[in-house]
C-alpha cells in the first residue's frame, strides 16, 4: 500500500515536472518554496531532528540567495508536544550547469519545544553550515538536498519541579539532512 502511494506520488510530480518547458534559467525565477519529502513519506526518506518542513529562498543577486524556514507542530493530546521554529540564512552559488546547481551557505535559527505532560520547555539556537545540490526538472520545479553540520545551544527549563536548579544548558552537534530530499517550486 505504501509502495503504491510512493509510485503515484512520484508519477504525479514527474508529470508536473516534465510538462514544463526544458528551456529555463535560474535567474528567471525570483522565489523558491521547498517542502521536505521526509515529513510525508517517512518510511522511505529519513527525517531530521532539526530539518524545517517549509523552506524558501529569495534571489538577492545572480549567485546569492536569502533563505527562510519555518517548522510548526501542535499536538493537543494528553502527552502532546508543541514545536515551533524559524530560521534565516544566506547561500552562494559556486557551480552551475544547465540543470544542476551547487551552492553553500549557513542558516541561523531558533527552535522552541514544550512537552505538555511534563510541563518542560526547551529552546535552542541553531547554526548550520551546509552544501546544497539542486536538480532543476524545469523552470518551476526542482529537487534538492542540503547536508549540513548543525550546532545547537539548548536551554531546558523544567517548570514542573520546585528545584531552584530547574534550568540546564548544553550544546548539541551532528550531521543533519543526510539523505533528506526537498521538493522545490520556483516562481
Amino acid at each position: 500500500m505504501i509502495k503504491n502511494k510512493i509510485v503515484y506520488f512520484f508519477l504525479l510530480i514527474s508529470s508536473i515536472a516534465f510538462s514544463q518547458s526544458d528551456a529555463f534559467s535560474v535567474e528567471k525565477t525570483k522565489f523558491q518554496l521547498g517542502i521536505g519529502i521526509s515529513k510525508f513519506i517517512s518510511n522511505v526518506f529519513p527525517a531530521d531532528k532539526y530539518a524545517f518542513l517549509v523552506e524558501s529562498r529569495v534571489v538577492m543577486t545572480s549567485d546569492m540567495n536569502y533563505r527562510f524556514g519555518l517548522n510548526y507542530n501542535f499536538d493537543t493530546s494528553e502527552d502532546g508536544e508543541y514545536i515551533m521554529g524559524a530560521k534565516i540564512g544566506l547561500d552562494k552559488l559556486f557551480k552551475k550547469s544547465k540543470k544542476w546547481s551547487f551552492y553553500y551557505g549557513a542558516d541561523l535559527g531558533y527552535i522552541h519545544n514544550y512537552l505538555k505532560l511534563t510541563k518542560k520547555h526547551s529552546a535552542g539556537i541553531l547554526f548550520s553550515p551546509f552544501i546544497g545540490i539542486m536538480y532543476r526538472f524545469s523552470k518551476n520545479f526542482s529537487i534538492s538536498t542540503e547536508p549540513n553540520v548543525y550546532f545547537v545551544q539548548k536551554i531546558f527549563i523544567d517548570k514542573g519541579t520546585f528545584d531552584k536548579n530547574n534550568k540546564k544548558q548544553w550544546v548539541e552537534s551532528g550531521f543533519g539532512k543526510i539523505g533528506y530530499i526537498q521538493l522545490n517550486f520556483h516562481f
